[in-house]
């Protein structure tokens, strides 16, 4: 098993980010949501993704 750079990963119709590590908080979010296809999902279980920011850029975001 091996983990692949944000750079590798294709564009997807859902995002999970899983956990609240300082990598995932500092990260840009353009970044983040240029991997997620128009109108996709981010379920974001720590809440650690700005939510209204997410929303405003017409996503779909789910928090515990």
């Amino acid at each position: 098993f091996s983990f692949s750079e944000l750079s590798e990963i294709p564009q997807v119709q859902l995002l999970i980010v899983a956990v609240a590590h300082q990598e995932f908080k500092n990260m840009d979010l353009d970044k983040i949501l240029a991997k997620v296809k128009p109108g996709g999902v981010i379920l974001d279980v720590k809440s650690v993704l700005p939510k209204d920011e997410i929303l405003a850029r017409g996503f779909v975001i789910w928090r515990l």
